[in-house]
């Protein structure tokens, strides 16, 4: 899996995942922007509210799908997070109607480098 800045890559991604701090939601998705195509899913798992609305505006709010966790982490270098414990990530459309199925979000492997680390594909810089 490639890794680098979101400036780094020019087509468009599958999905987008967003996990900033909410007041980081509007620089991020714009800085991601030219990543978003027609086919893309973006996923936020952000504490606050209308983060999934900002996304909305670059991605087809019938693409975006919400959600939450309560796995603890820690950063532990850039790009490179570790969970220390387990949760449960609970995932569902914008729209909150029940037919509404990110599935392309929830059914497709991301690869993984090790059982507790996950390291981005693209950061938003």
């Amino acid at each position: 899996m490639r890794s680098g800045s979101a400036a780094s890559f020019v087509q468009p991604f599958d999905r987008l995942m967003i996990f900033t701090k909410g007041f980081h939601t509007a620089g991020a998705v714009r800085s991601v922007a030219h990543l978003a195509g027609p086919a893309t899913w973006a996923l936020s798992v952000q504490n606050g509210l209308g983060n999934a609305e900002i996304i909305a505006g670059v991605v087809a709010p019938q693409r975006v799908a919400v959600g939450m966790t309560n796995f603890p982490a820690d950063l532990q270098a850039p790009g490179v997070v570790r969970s220390h414990g387990d949760g449960q990530v609970r995932i569902w459309a914008m729209s909150g109607e029940d037919h509404a199925r990110p599935s392309p979000v929830c059914t497709k492997p991301l690869g993984r480098r090790s059982p507790s680390t996950r390291r981005s594909t693209a950061s938003a810089r």
